[in-house]
């Protein structure tokens, strides 16, 4: 499952610009992308119903929507990851801690505590609008929806990924779950991007955190079945899954992930993370770029 950000915001039938969907699908995943409550296009009031109650009803129309798909067959109950950047990448933290469904997580650009997020955000009126509340309250909604204050509560592995110049969501934010997870025994890693923002864009960087999507296929790897074949753990009936670029239709965007793929460690399989040790030592978080 793939989480917005915004979360003001929608997923669109397209591609946006190099997407990780398009590369995910290409390497035998499928790929969910709800517009939950709060999302755009269906008018205000359907966004508004966030409004003091984000990891509420938001949360409950993404779990609603897995339900389905297990129910209609087109996904594996014990096959499932989710990932998302910004909001998606706090729904990812915080999705995790209300249920053992998911083999995985990786959040980008993440927010895990709504208080420390306050002081450090670049427009903080935006929390105050979404929660609707008093930052400083004591065990107020600000701390109720921390993805940090239930950290560990299921054993779902989650990889986080941050800009380390990030003024949305502070590299701070991902630095501080992946410790939580790591002190409570939960399998956790970090990456953070010198010089990058709110998104990775640096063509090094970005190269890196493709390969670092192999966290998926360590976890939950795509196991692929000849044709004819049925197995419980098929996505997609009788079919076997797609392992080509065959999903990206646009030349250009094509080419563009040909290159990708033509970098060192992009392939997913056999990528391996370790998990960094929660120590003071930045040079522990941050990624190394290839020759």
């Amino acid at each position: 499952m793939h989480c917005h950000g915004g979360p003001i915001s929608c997923f669109k039938n397209e591609w946006p610009d190099i997407d990780i969907s398009a590369f995910l699908t290409a390497n035998g995943y499928a790929l969910f992308r709800p517009n939950p409550r709060g999302s755009t296009g269906r008018g205000q009031d359907f966004v508004r119903q966030i409004y003091g109650n984000m990891g509420g009803v938001d949360c409950q129309d993404l779990l609603s929507g897995i339900e389905h798909l297990v129910g209609t067959g087109l996904a594996a109950r014990s096959r499932i990851g989710v990932t998302g950047g910004s909001y998606g990448g706090f729904m990812t933290n915080w999705i995790v801690t209300q249920t053992d469904l998911f083999a995985a997580g990786v959040a980008v650009a993440p927010i895990s505590d709504w208080v420390s997020l306050h002081g450090t955000l670049n427009i903080p009126r935006c929390d105050r609008i979404l929660l609707d509340a008093d930052p400083y309250c004591v065990g107020g909604e600000y701390q109720k929806r921390s993805p940090l204050m239930f950290a560990g509560r299921y054993r779902t592995p989650v990889l986080q990924i941050a800009g380390k110049d990030d003024p949305c969501a502070p590299p701070t934010q991902a630095m501080m779950y992946h410790r939580a997870l790591v002190e409570k025994g939960v399998e956790s890693a970090c990456a953070l991007y010198p010089t990058e923002g709110h998104r990775v864009r640096k063509f090094p960087a970005y190269v890196d955190y493709f390969a670092r999507l192999g966290w998926f296929e360590q976890l939950m790897p795509v196991k692929m079945y000849p044709s004819g074949s049925c197995s419980d753990d098929q996505y997609f009936g009788n079919h076997p899954f797609p392992t080509v670029m065959s999903a990206i239709q646009d030349p250009i965007l094509r080419r563009q992930y040909l290159l990708v793929r033509q970098c060192p460690n992009m392939t997913l399989t056999g990528h391996r993370i370790v998990a960094s040790s929660p120590c003071e030592d930045e040079q522990d978080y941050r990624y190394q770029p290839t020759s």
